[in-house]
């Protein structure tokens, strides 16, 4: 599988998904979790989202792999709310990284959800 670009306003992925199996006659692209954390629902879905968004098309279904947990997250949990979410999430990347660029450091950052 190739790689694919990502892309929303000034922020740009390249998205890679490690494993490609199959479940029954459908196809899935997968990106593999291997962190000990468990993955927030929120992260889950902009990430789920932005793996549909990659590769709309070649007749796969996406998924994220929880190797610690032994958990399959499928695109079945995408809903129309998963876009915004992940255009939300994208928009507090893009103003961390700008407020860092014009000098701004932060005494804590809080974690984007």
């Amino acid at each position: 599988v190739l790689k694919a670009l990502w892309s929303d306003g000034a922020l740009r992925v390249t998205m890679d998904p490690e494993v490609i199996f199959r479940i029954g006659d459908r196809r899935f692209l997968t990106k593999l979790y291997l962190r000990k954390d468990a993955l927030e629902p929120s992260s889950l879905i902009a990430s789920l989202q932005m793996l549909r968004e990659s590769y709309p098309r070649g007749g796969y279904q996406v998924a994220i792999l929880d190797c610690e947990r032994g958990l399959i997250h499928r695109d079945t949990r995408l809903s129309p709310d998963s876009v915004i979410l992940l255009r939300t999430t994208a928009a507090q990347y893009i103003g961390i990284w700008r407020l860092l660029e014009s000098g701004e450091r932060p005494s804590r950052v809080t974690e984007i959800s």
